[in-house]
């Protein structure tokens, strides 16, 4: 019996979670099901991203949710989704008596009613029974019911870390053989795994952490997958953010590098191919940053920043350098870059109190859609050198590397640049990296701007360096760097 792939919708899930929520035919004659298990305590975002869960799964499935409301009221889920500015999270929600509808919809409805599961004492016995006169409401209304929803279980019910395991493995069975994509919300601040993360195919662990910028809150939400049975998944911890848009997940930087990672990310680049190889005269000769990673390092900014908005602004096609057509994505971290803002170049700001994953998901994202729109010639990022002052500066050397992994296989040239004092800026970049540079044992090619405009060039991959002064365009001969 294989398993069906269903990607969530939702921005850095699929990554987290091996590709997306797995379903699985377990019962004869019944569709593929699954369950899913979201939970964590006040203020975490369980409604939002069991909602927003529920509702872009059953779109995929072509079928509807029924949402069984336990603590909260259908008013109150319908005031939920209000909140969102997206089309794909407003819906009207369908409370009892449902009304007849259409039997067939091109979104999900969202059927919505408080269930009597009895007293706390009583609440196991009669949830399953609650369900399945749910269910049956919906199916009487014309509805299709493919995804169950519930919200909320917790202990003052009966029905959270203290609920019988009978009841959560009969629930998880009832949703096998009815062919239903079973959606948990359980209200916990223990980490202490409760019958239902036993019972379940995934969890998906919320909680918040302290702000370290603003002293005192706890308002920073944050996401663990600590079970996903039918597939690989990336632990975490990842990043979760609300907004009008729903649910958001930045995950870790090292989600990134997972071997199923490569097709998720790579289609979501749809350019043209580029027109020649794009590159820089150097020293008489044409080196290459097509797919390469080159960082500019030296004391002096302005040099620094020029010499780096040169790489790869054009291309060599049929022996003739010609200017690369395309828009270039500049990441600026400091006020240190003298590049000029124009229609060719896409500027986006970091913030010293960003978080790695959020820095990382943003610059993928930008680039994402240019690439929608244009071929992205370049990527360039600097100042480095504010990067060590960072709040996440350790996480922020890990992002580079993932950004240069991603770039290299985009065949997009990724340009670093990187201010440093002067006698660092002297030194070989192997002593540098260990030093001061920060990304000097990243980059393919690292050019060294010294005294007096000289530049001197090492091709790490090649073991060899090239030295040419500013504005000198004769030839010399190139020499080996035994130390390279």
């Amino acid at each position: 019996m294989g398993t069906q792939l269903l990607s969530s919708q939702i921005s850095g899930l699929d990554l987290i979670l091996g590709g997306g929520v797995r379903l699985l035919c377990r019962v004869p004659e019944a569709e593929a099901s699954a369950s899913l298990l979201v939970r964590g305590g006040p203020g975490t975002g369980k409604s939002v991203l069991g909602l927003q869960l529920a509702l872009t799964l059953a779109d995929s499935l072509g079928g509807d949710v029924a949402c069984a409301c336990i603590e909260i009221l259908p008013v109150e889920v319908e005031a939920q989704l209000a909140g969102f500015d997206t089309p794909r999270l407003v819906r009207l929600v369908l409370a009892p008596p449902f009304p007849k509808v259409e039997a067939e919809s091109a979104k999900a409805r969202l059927f919505a009613a408080v269930i009597d599961a009895g007293l706390s004492q009583q609440a196991a016995s009669g949830l399953e029974e609650a369900i399945l006169s749910l269910l049956s409401a919906v199916h009487e209304a014309n509805g299709k019911p493919r995804v169950l929803l519930l919200d909320c279980l917790s202990d003052g019910y009966g029905l959270g870390a203290s609920a019988p395991r009978e009841l959560c493995d009969g629930l998880c069975k009832l949703a096998a053989e009815r062919g239903l994509l079973l959606v948990l919300l359980e209200e916990t601040t223990s980490p202490a795994p409760s019958g239902w993360s036993f019972a379940v195919d995934t969890v998906l662990e919320l909680s918040l952490v302290d702000d370290p910028v603003v002293a005192g809150s706890t308002y920073l939400r944050q996401l663990r997958v600590s079970k996903n049975r039918l597939g690989p998944c990336d632990p975490g911890q990842h990043s979760l953010q609300i907004d009008q848009e729903g649910v958001r997940i930045f995950p870790r930087p090292a989600a990134y590098l997972q071997p199923w990672a490569q097709p998720l990310l790579f289609p979501r680049f749809k350019q043209q191919p580029a027109q020649g190889n794009r590159g820089y005269k150097f020293q008489g000769e044409w080196l290459s940053v097509e797919g390469r990673v080159a960082l500019v390092y030296g004391s002096e900014p302005t040099l620094v920043s020029q010499l780096a908005f040169q790489l790869g602004r054009n291309s060599l096609l049929d022996e003739s350098i010609i200017e690369f057509s395309g828009r270039d994505l500049l990441v600026t971290v400091s006020g240190n870059c003298v590049f000029g803002a124009g229609p060719e170049v896409e500027v986006i700001t970091g913030s010293p109190y960003a978080s790695a994953s959020r820095f990382l998901e943003g610059i993928l994202l930008t680039a994402e859609k240019m690439a929608q729109q244009e071929v992205v010639r370049r990527v360039l990022l600097g100042d480095l050198s504010s990067l060590r002052t960072w709040l996440h500066a350790e996480d922020m050397r890990r992002a580079l590397d993932v950004l240069s992994w991603i770039f290299r296989n985009l065949k997009i040239p990724l340009i670093l640049f990187e201010t440093t004092e002067e006698k660092f800026a002297e030194a070989h970049p192997s002593v540098a990296s260990v030093g001061r540079s920060t990304s000097a044992s990243t980059a393919d090619l690292v050019f060294v701007v010294q005294k007096h405009k000289r530049i001197t060039l090492y091709d790490q991959s090649a073991g060899r360096s090239f030295t040419r002064y500013l504005g000198d365009e004769s030839p010399s001969t190139i020499q080996r760097d035994e130390g390279a």
